[in-house]
């Protein structure tokens, strides 16, 4: 990967989609903001700024901890699954070295 002539990455991109944080992609039926709080209490990052999907980042654990807090608040998860990045997201995080 270049930027501006040199060179910003290299290596395999299945490589580069598998490491950082797992991100998923979230959509509920119920309170969106009082389920992104009780994410935050759990100690999960998110943020809902596409609209009714969310993204869900997960340090530590398994997605397993959205159905659980979904569960306590009384949320149906309706889509969950991990958020693929795109080629031009890979370039963006490896040239600006993650800041957006």
């Amino acid at each position: 990967m270049l930027d501006h002539g040199r060179v910003a990455a290299a290596g395999r991109l299945e490589d580069w989609r598998r490491g950082g944080d797992r991100i998923y992609e979230v959509r509920i039926k119920g309170d969106q903001a009082a389920f992104a709080e009780a994410l935050k209490v759990a100690g999960l990052e998110s943020d809902a700024s596409d609209g009714e999907l969310m993204r869900v980042v997960i340090t530590d654990g398994s997605p397993q901890q959205v159905f659980v807090v979904a569960r306590r608040l009384g949320v149906e998860v309706r889509h969950l699954r991990p958020r693929v990045p795109s080629l031009e997201d890979l370039f963006a995080e490896r040239v600006t070295n993650g800041r957006r």
